[in-house]
C-alpha cells in the first residue's frame, strides 16, 4: 500500500486512513513536498503515529526533487527514521510523479528482499483477474 508521502499523511486519522499492518509501504515525493526537511517531518509523522509497527517492507520511489541538505541526503533521513524497524527498504525506484514509471498494482500480496544491491520485489498473488 502507499503512495504520495504528503497524501499519506493528510489520510492519517481520517476514516480513510491506510492499514499499515502487514503492508510493504510504497511512496514517493516530488516537488515542494521532497524539500528535504519537508520530507524528514513527513516520514516522522508515520513513525509518531506508529505507521511503521505493522510494516513489512517499504519502497521509496524516485524523489529527484529531494536534494541534500547541509550534508544530509534522503538516504541518510530514511535510514534514521527507520533504523528501529527490520523491514527491508528499496529506493530509487520508478514510481509515482516520475518517467518512467512503474505501476504497482495496490493491495495485491507480494514481498520484498533487499541485500546490498540484490534486491527483489516479487508479486505473489495475481493483482487482476
Amino acid at each position: 500500500m502507499g503512495g504520495n508521502l504528503a497524501t499519506l499523511n493528510g489520510l492519517l486519522g481520517t476514516p480513510w486512513e491506510p492499514r499499515f499492518q502487514d503492508a510493504i509501504l510504497l511512496w514517493e515525493a516530488t516537488g515542494s513536498e521532497a524539500f528535504l526537511p519537508q520530507l524528514e517531518r513527513s516520514l516522522t509523522h508515520l513513525v509518531q503515529s506508529n505507521a511503521f509497527e505493522g510494516v513489512t517492507g517499504m519502497i521509496v520511489g524516485r524523489c529527484p526533487d529531494a536534494f541534500p541538505v547541509e550534508g544530509v541526503t534522503l538516504r541518510d533521513v530514511v535510514l534514521t527514521l527507520t533504523e528501529r524497524y527490520g523491514f527491508p527498504i528499496i529506493a530509487d525506484v520508478d514510481l509515482g510523479h516520475t518517467d518512467p514509471i512503474l505501476t504497482f498494482p495496490l493491495g495485491a500480496r507480494a514481498s520484498i528482499s533487499a541485500a546490498a544491491l540484490d534486491c527483489e520485489i516479487t508479486l505473489v498473488e495475481k493483482s487482476v483477474e
